[in-house]
Order: C-alpha cells, then sequence, then structure tokens
C-alpha cells in the first residue's frame, strides 16, 4: 500500500477513521490519510480487501451471521404475509325492489 499524497507525493498521515467507515472496516480495510503538506492539504482514504489471514474466522462468522440474519427476516416476513391470506369474496345476495 503505498502511503503517498496522489497530488504532491509527500508521505502520508494516518488520521482517525468516520463511524461509518469504522463499521464497514469488518469488511474492507479502510484507511483515513492525510497529506501533511500546508500548500496540498490532501485528505482522502484507501480502500482495499480485507486480508483473511489473522482474523479468518472472525470475518467468516460476521458474513454467516449476516446471512442468517436477512434470511430470519425473510423468514419472518414471508409466513407473517402467508399466515393471514385474504379472505375470501363472500357472494352478495340481490335485494329484490318492491
Amino acid at each position: 500500500m503505498s502511503s503517498e499524497c496522489p497530488i504532491c507525493g509527500s508521505t502520508l498521515e494516518r488520521i482517525h477513521r468516520k463511524p461509518l467507515e469504522r463499521m464497514l472496516s469488518s469488511f474492507v480495510s479502510i484507511r483515513r490519510y492525510r497529506c501533511p503538506n500546508s500548500e496540498c492539504n490532501w485528505k482522502g482514504r484507501f480502500i482495499e480487501p480485507k486480508k483473511r489471514a489473522k482474523s479468518g474466522i472472525k470475518m467468516e462468522f460476521k458474513e454467516w451471521a449476516l446471512v442468517l440474519l436477512i434470511a430470519g427476516v425473510g423468514l419472518w416476513y414471508g409466513l407473517r404475509s402467508h399466515s393471514n391470506p385474504a379472505p375470501e369474496p363472500q357472494p352478495q345476495l340481490e335485494q329484490s325492489s318492491q
């Protein structure tokens, strides 16, 4: 991973991630940088696929948990919508005018 500023070529400094980037970092590696060059002031992030060497089991668990959560919500919604089917229309009695 290159840590050079894409504008001026200075060595970049790491800065803290924002909350959304921190949540997404479970799935992809997100790092925020800024350029220390006062004339440049570039800020940005580098994103790359998450490496599974150290935390492979944790990543697989998180992915399976997400899949099971989505499947569970879909199953619940499907069962809920089929448990109360629409009532069948009742035949209407004709009224005779006398």
